[in-house]
This record gives structure tokens, C-alpha cells and sequence, in this order.
């Protein structure tokens, strides 16, 4: 017996972001202008949100040989004593941040300006993550050096790295800060374009991943994670679901090619072994016999495929019903929760802002 359809409530001011069908963990992507990462960019120049960015795929430009080191040098350090996302933090706009949280999402409570705080170092966590983690490497540095290629002469690029060697305080070194600021104002609408390759934001709007994944949690997904890698037990993926590859759905990886796996009275075993998981929730302890919800015979993962299963586990339609998900199928892996906010009541799970997804 498959798992009956639950309807779910969504607040009316973002139905329009969700396509609502079926399966308790499809995904919903952001279609118009929303939360946090939305608010960053249109804080910067009315730049759309990351999923509605379709950009180009290159990474990298090669700098000019002549005065390469001396600007990517000066990048570098900008970016690894954290002085460029700073200066991203003093372009907030904390009340016009308030404000679109207040009309996006209809929150049901004025913010305090403690939780404008909290919202804004999630949302500088999830920048840094998306530009320098989850990017191509060195592609913010090679952006950044650019930029100071055309701001300063390569003297002056070479007298202010000297003048921090020798912790001083010369007038290039405000002409520096400066140029950081000038950086998110030019670049901005680039970075989001290009970081389309490589990273998405969703929302989930169902509980089959729960306890993991909650309603109404966004999420930052790594598009890049399984370029040079394949995908592991225990991974939660995004993927393009085998039935009708125009929804997304959420999952997590339980069986790699090659593997046996079996589900035995709601047990899961791998290779003949019981197989420990620790990130699950069990709402049905009734056995269903003749059920693929709680046994699956022995089956084994074909190559490039994966056994992936919802972490609520009565409450998920997954590849006990259906089957595996090809590799290629496989759109990223889900790194961090930056926003999470509670529908019945429109308030802000601030505990789960900046999570990591495991």
C-alpha cells in the first residue's frame, strides 16, 4: 500500500513559490524575489534570487602575468582575515532587511534588532559558503584581484601590502576598504549569476525528512560536490525524481552501487549486515507485512545508481517504492540551512539558522 497524499498548509503569500504535488519531500524551488540570499542581492542593485539566476558555467580567468601576484595576493588576504565579507556586512541594510522579511514572508512578529543580527550573520555565513566554499578554486579571489587590477596601480597594490606587513595605517589602506565596498556593488550581479553553476537555494515543504530536514527550512545545495566525487552513505542529495523529472525531491543515500540492500521489519540491512542509522524517526511502529514501507527483499544497487530513503521513514516515498536514482540524476548535496521559518505560527526558527545538513 503506497503512502496516502497529506496536504500540507502553505501561508498564502508564498504558494505561489511551491509546486504542491504527491510526494512529501518534493522540493520547491524559489521563483520570485524572497528570503535572505534574495535579500542580499536586491540590497546590492535588485538582483533575483540564486535559483532564478541562469548564468555562465566558466570558473576561472587567467590574470595578466605581469601583475598577477601582487593582486591576488592582496585578494587573498582580503578574503582570509575576513575583511571583504565586512565590508558585505556594512552594506546591509538592516531595516530594508526587516521589511522584506515582514512582506515575503508575513512573519507573524516585529523583529528585534538582535534578531536582525541573527539573521544577517546567517545570511553573511551562507555568502561566504556559496562564493568561497562551494566554488570553483580560486574563483572569488580571481574576481576580487580583478577588480583591484582596475582600482589600483600595481605600486600602490604593493605598498599597501607592505604598509600591512608593518602594521601601518597609510591612506591606501582606506582606499583599500574603499575598493571592497565597490567590489560588491560591481560585482555583485556577476557572482549570483555564476554561482547558478555550482549552488541553489530550496525549501522544503513537507516532514519526510524529518527529523533532519523540517518544513519550511531553506537550504543551500552543492551543485559541485559530485564533479570529482561520487556520492556516499549517508550524503542527503537533490536529485530529479525518476517518475517525472520535473520535480525535485530530497533524500538521503543509504545504498551505493553494489550494494545489497533489504529492509526487514522497518530495519535496514546493508549487505547482509544491520545497517545503524542515528538520524531517523519512526512515527508507525506497526508492521506492514506485504509492504514495501517496511520489507523489501534483498536487492542489489546497480552501477551509477543509488537506494536513497526519507529520514521519516512511515512517511516518505522513496526507493523502497520506486526504485533507484541514476547519477546523473543527482543534482547536489545539501550543505546548510540559512533561513528556517514555521508556517502555522510564520515564526523564525532561529536555532536552526546556519545548520549544516547531516
Amino acid at each position: 500500500m503506497r503512502l496516502s497524499h497529506q496536504t500540507e498548509y502553505f501561508p498564502q503569500n508564498l504558494k505561489g513559490t511551491l509546486s504542491m504535488s504527491g510526494d512529501y519531500t518534493k522540493l520547491a524551488r524559489h521563483r520570485n524575489a524572497g528570503i535572505l540570499l534574495a535579500f542580499t542581492m536586491w540590497m546590492l542593485g535588485g538582483i533575483g534570487l540564486l535559483s532564478e539566476a541562469y548564468g555562465r558555467t566558466d570558473t576561472v580567468t587567467a590574470m595578466p602575468e605581469h601583475s598577477a601576484s601582487v593582486f591576488h595576493e592582496l585578494a587573498r588576504r582580503d578574503i582570509a582575515d575576513g575583511a571583504l565579507m565586512n565590508a558585505f556586512d556594512e552594506q546591509l541594510d538592516v531595516a530594508k532587511l526587516g521589511q522584506m522579511l515582514q512582506t515575503k514572508v508575513g512573519l507573524a512578529n516585529t523583529l528585534t534588532a538582535f534578531e536582525f543580527e541573527s539573521i544577517k550573520r546567517s545570511m553573511l555565513q551562507a555568502l561566504k559558503h556559496m562564493l568561497i566554499d562551494l566554488a570553483p578554486p580560486g574563483f572569488l579571489e580571481t574576481r576580487l584581484a580583478e577588480h583591484y587590477e582596475a582600482c589600483f596601480s600595481k605600486s600602490e597594490a604593493q605598498q599597501i601590502i607592505d604598509s600591512q606587513d608593518e602594521a601601518k595605517d597609510p591612506p591606501e589602506r582606506a582606499r583599500w576598504h574603499a575598493a571592497r565596498l565597490t567590489f560588491w556593488e560591481d560585482a555583485g550581479q556577476d557572482l549570483t549569476t555564476e554561482a547558478r553553476s555550482w549552488s541553489q537555494s530550496f525549501q522544503i515543504p513537507s516532514g519526510a525528512m524529518l527529523p533532519t530536514l523540517v518544513p519550511g527550512d531553506h537550504i543551500l545545495v552543492n551543485k559541485r560536490a559530485y564533479w570529482d566525487t561520487t556520492p556516499q552513505r549517508g550524503d542527503v542529495v537533490v536529485f530529479r525524481f525518476p517518475e517525472n523529472e520535473a520535480k525535485l525531491f530530497v533524500k538521503r543515500i543509504i545504498g551505493i552501487p553494489g550494494d545489497v540492500v533489504e529492509v526487514r521489519d522497518q530495519s535496514i540491512y546493508l549487505n547482509g549486515a544491520p545497517f545503524p542509522e542515528t538520524c531517523i524517526q519512526h512515527t508507525d511502529k506497526n508492521i506492514l507485512a506485504d509492504n514495501p514501507r517496511d520489507n523489501v527483499r534483498a536487492t542489489t544497487v546497480p552501477p551509477n545508481s543509488y537506494f536513497v530513503l526519507g529520514d521519516n521513514r512511515e512517511s516518505s516515498l522513496d526507493s523502497r517504492f520506486w526504485g533507484y536514482v541514476a547519477k546523473d540524476k543527482i543534482l547536489g548535496k545539501a550543505e546548510s540551512i540559512y533561513f528556517s521559518i514555521d508556517r502555522p505560527s510564520l515564526t523564525i526558527r532561529w536555532q536552526r539558522l546556519g545548520l549544516p545538513v547531516r
